[in-house]
């Protein structure tokens, strides 16, 4: 995905999932939310909003929960 698509006031459905779970799985490995913010291009108030979306969706979706699972082994394993 672009950077450009990526950081800042995007709306589609795919950059939206991919900040959603850049929020989710980065505070999760104990990322800061002011880091998080910074790096994605949003207030500390939108990560906190996008936070709580992400969890619930993860909780409705059994796809998205695996999407995130997948993400974490994968971080975990040091793979590139």
């Amino acid at each position: 995905m672009p950077r450009e698509d990526f950081c800042g006031t995007g709306k589609s459905a795919p950059a939206i999932l991919a900040k959603e779970m850049l929020i989710l799985i980065g505070l999760q490995i104990g990322a800061s939310t002011r880091v998080l913010s910074e790096l994605i291009g949003i207030s500390p108030s939108a990560l906190s909003r996008r936070h709580d979306a992400a969890r619930l969706k993860v909780r409705d979706s059994a796809n998205i929960s695996k999407l995130a699972s997948e993400i974490i082994q994968h971080y975990k394993s040091g793979e590139d």
